[in-house]
């Protein structure tokens, strides 16, 4: 059951709600910024999780949050994490109200699997895979940008309500539906060649465009790190575990590299301006159409061994280096890795049409087939809302990591990492520096 959404009418008033109408029931979590609780709402029972921020607020101010700008325009999905009310307190405590995610997040999962040394099949990620995209796909058709996508930001809801959506998973004793999390570095992008800040996203998933200093990335970054992450459930490990921008760059062009010439024109441009050397020098042949898919494809079926043709191939497209060769949300759902079979959730899969080449156009949602079909399938079971009343939002359940310290402040959470010998890298992440003309 749905929460009752609450017509939020931000250009006049504020919402006629507070915090009375809950019973808080637990800490979920604390961070810099704001604390995570476990509540029920008084009148429907209904538990979901409330994000109080600590810094006080004014109305004027709570309008203009650049998090409550974006998710106005981005319709509800069932793989985004929804938002249903927002309120502030007259003392200016501001307070956000999410449905309750209560299964963690992938990388909860992961640990699961590292405890009894067992990865998750790749059809287990082929289904989580496919709903992520279409996640992704939905904040890219409305022209934002995630920007800070990994394990922790991907989380998994236990959902009767929606059967069709729901993937079994070896690990988990009922139906997970992912669901992305955590759009507090979403960003508006019209246009792709827009001033974007340079520090955003967890190092280990940025693209190698955003560490050469690329105010211009875009879409292409979100995919990088949607590979990067399909890519460490097959592994149980990240794929580039850097101790810094540099260490990234060099661990990504020893994997992935060298560069053919003129296969990102770019690349050079870069490197001067922040007096990048690299050890793995470019390549003196010259680019030609699918090389540096044929390349990538090579070195990553050394990483991800017994794994299937079709899963090395889709992964290889989004890790191409070249952010203007990576494929897009919409071609990857329609590769022949999600096409091969009917997955464990409902959705099926045409067999009849051929996913793009990387020479063509990205195509357009109305041109993918496969992506209507699963948004006629979504559509079916997401609620009926109004555009102007309803954000979808992001709550952190997660770990807060200390955007001072980089330290996880969930003590039991930390203790449990450490036992299993857990060295996940810890990058503050949240800035909003280039959000100030919003």
């Amino acid at each position: 059951m749905y929460l009752k959404q609450q017509i939020l009418n931000l250009a006049t008033s504020q919402p006629d709600c507070a915090m009375q109408n809950y019973t808080i029931l637990k800490e979920l979590g604390s961070g810099t910024y704001g604390t995570v609780y476990q509540a029920v709402h008084n009148q429907t029972r209904q538990i979901v999780a409330i994000k109080q921020i600590h810094q006080k607020t004014s109305w004027n101010e709570a309008k203009n949050l650049v998090e409550l700008k974006s998710f106005k325009k981005i319709r509800a999905h069932p793989n985004i994490v929804t938002l249903h009310e927002l309120f502030r307190e007259k003392d200016g405590t501001l307070y956000f109200v999410f449905e309750l995610i209560n299964q963690g997040s992938l990388y909860d999962y992961i640990l699961k699997c590292q405890r009894v040394n067992r990865p998750p099949t790749e059809n287990e990620i082929k289904a989580i895979g496919y709903q992520f995209l279409v996640g992704l796909a939905h904040i890219h058709n409305n022209s934002f940008i995630h920007r800070d996508l990994k394990l922790e930001n991907v989380l998994m809801q236990a959902d009767d309500s929606l059967p069709n959506l729901a993937i079994n998973l070896q690990q988990s004793s009922q139906p997970l539906i992912p669901k992305i999390a955590d759009l507090g570095c979403a960003k508006e992008t019209r246009v792709r060649f827009a001033n974007n800040t340079l520090y955003t996203g967890t190092r280990w998933y940025r693209s190698i465009e955003l560490l050469m200093r690329d105010t211009t990335y875009g879409k292409p970054n979100d995919v990088w790190a949607v590979g990067c992450i399909l890519i460490e459930l097959f592994t149980l490990r990240p794929l580039f575990a850097g101790q810094s921008e540099l260490d990234m760059l060099h661990l990504i062009l020893q994997q992935l590299g060298p560069l053919y010439e003129n296969e990102w024109p770019d690349y050079q441009t870069l490197a001067g301006k922040m007096n990048f050397v690299s050890t793995v020098q470019l390549s003196l042949t010259k680019y030609t159409t699918g090389a540096s898919h044929t390349r990538i494809k090579d070195r990553l079926t050394q990483v991800l061994k017994n794994a299937s043709s079709d899963f090395v191939d889709c992964v290889s497209y989004m890790m191409e280096l070249s952010p203007d060769r990576r494929w897009d949300c919409n071609q990857l759902l329609n590769h022949p890795w999600f096409k091969s079979e009917s997955l464990r959730t409902g959705l099926s899969f045409g067999t009849t049409q051929k996913p793009p080449t990387p020479t063509k156009e990205r195509v357009s949602p109305e041109g993918n087939s496969t992506l209507n079909k699963a948004k006629q399938l979504m559509s079916k079971h997401t609620p009926s809302v109004d555009f102007d009343s309803t954000q979808t939002f992001d709550i952190d359940v997660k770990p807060v990591r200390s955007q001072s310290t980089g330290v996880n402040v969930n003590k039991t959470i930390q203790s449990t990492k450490q036992m299993l010998g857990d060295n996940k890298e810890l990058d503050a992440n949240l800035d909003m520096l280039d959000d100030m003309d919003y």
